[in-house]
């Protein structure tokens, strides 16, 4: 197990998990638990990030909520040592019932979203010197996931071109990829999943 499979196998299991708890999806993978008293939130996390990382014979700890689109937690490998992963979700739209079905507001404007995600802040603390500090402990690899809703046909697709130009990620010796595919459910839009992998040593 290395950081690449890891990466990978991290994005196709969210596609299988949208397809898994159709038709909510992704995109509504929070209505999957009961809102009264207290809904629990990040179903990435617990019904499939959590329990691919177990099924590679990892040890995930505890979700770190940052803030509304912005998570984190680490797994434990015997052989990798201790992963990183931070996961970033940003939706442009608003998804409504209108009648006995789904479809996205029209009216909804989220645009402003990218910018208070911060996705290239994230992606730099991969190379961070932060954790040479005494008494932390090693980071075999970090990993930042993006999952992201929007109307138009390749979502963010500006928005990370435009990341991939100012990072310069290449000389950083991380590694991308993307993934796009329509709403399963038929509601109106797309989604896109991204990941940037790196050895903690490279």
């Amino acid at each position: 197990m290395n950081a690449d499979d890891l990466r990978n196998g991290l994005v196709d299991c969210l596609e299988q998990f949208d397809t898994d708890i159709l038709p909510l999806g992704l995109y509504a993978s929070d209505e999957l638990v009961e809102a009264n008293p207290v809904r629990s939130t990040y179903q990435e996390w617990k019904r499939a990030i959590f329990p691919f990382l177990e099924s590679k014979g990892g040890s995930p700890r505890a979700i770190v909520p940052l803030n509304n689109s912005l998570s984190r937690a680490s797994c434990t490998f015997a052989a990798l040592g201790k992963v990183e992963i931070v996961l970033v979700k940003i939706s442009n739209i608003k998804v409504r019932k209108y009648g006995s079905g789904y479809q996205v507001d029209k009216q909804e404007d989220r645009t402003g979203r990218w910018e208070r995600a911060d996705l290239e802040g994230q992606i730099s603390k991969m190379w961070n010197p932060r954790d040479n500090r005494p008494g932390v402990s090693r980071v075999g690899a970090h990993i930042v996931l993006f999952i992201g809703y929007d109307k138009t046909q390749r979502p963010f697709e500006r928005e990370l071109e435009q990341l991939c130009e100012s990072g310069k990620w290449q000389n950083r010796a991380v590694i991308y990829q993307s993934q796009i595919w329509q709403d399963k459910a038929g509601r109106g839009f797309n989604i896109r999943v991204c990941a940037w992998s790196r050895p903690a040593d490279a």
